[in-house]
């Protein structure tokens, strides 16, 4: 037993990705992934655990392309379908547009990113790699309706010394308060805002 199902399950999953590259600077790639793999069902008593068949499909679309030896650019549109076998399928969309800026002739590291979202549940959030201050890791999953934007910026003071800083911002429009108990926020959008200083020794 595991988390959503209670009974002995299979499942399968199938991947393919296609890339190629145009003029030495474009890089364009296509993934599809198919997810099939059971599930428990919520029954009327709650005692008995029925399973049926669920499928996630996912499908990306990835655009690369470097301007310059100082400017990138990177786009991204995500599509996601979710389906049992009683036809209730649900969908989800996702789309961002980055910039990194990082001249040679600096010690500074720009990247600034705007994502839009929108999925019917839960069961079609999108997860999606951002960058983040050194040793942090951040792959978020969106779901419902909203939008998000970061700007993060990273700093060579010296050899041994840098500063990083980060500042996003989450919104919902549709939902009048994020999050719940301790992490509740009476509105409808929410701003995080990180520093990091590294001095190695």
């Amino acid at each position: 037993m595991k988390y959503q199902i209670y009974t002995p399950c299979n499942g399968i999953e199938y991947r393919i990705k296609l890339s190629k590259d145009f003029l030495k600077n474009t890089l364009i790639s296509i993934e599809y992934r198919y997810r099939s793999k059971t599930g428990n069902t919520p029954n009327s008593d709650n005692k008995i655990a029925i399973t049926d068949n669920k499928v996630l499909q996912n499908l990306y679309f990835h655009l690369q392309h470097q301007a310059n030896e100082n400017l990138t650019f990177n786009s991204r549109i995500a599509l996601n379908k979710y389906s049992t076998v009683n036809n209730t399928d649900t969908t989800g969309f996702l789309m961002y547009q980055e910039v990194i800026y990082a001249p040679t002739s600096l010690p500074i590291n720009i990247a600034a990113r705007y994502t839009i979202f929108q999925t019917d549940d839960y069961n079609t959030r999108i997860y999606t790699y951002e960058r983040d201050l050194a040793y942090e890791f951040s792959t978020p999953a969106f779901y419902g309706k909203g939008a998000k934007f970061y700007i993060l910026a990273k700093i060579e003071i010296s050899k041994r010394t840098s500063i990083g800083i980060k500042y996003s911002w989450l919104s919902y429009p549709e939902k009048t308060y994020i999050g719940s108990n301790a992490d509740l926020i009476k509105s409808n959008h929410k701003q995080e805002f990180k520093i990091q200083l590294r001095c190695n020794l």
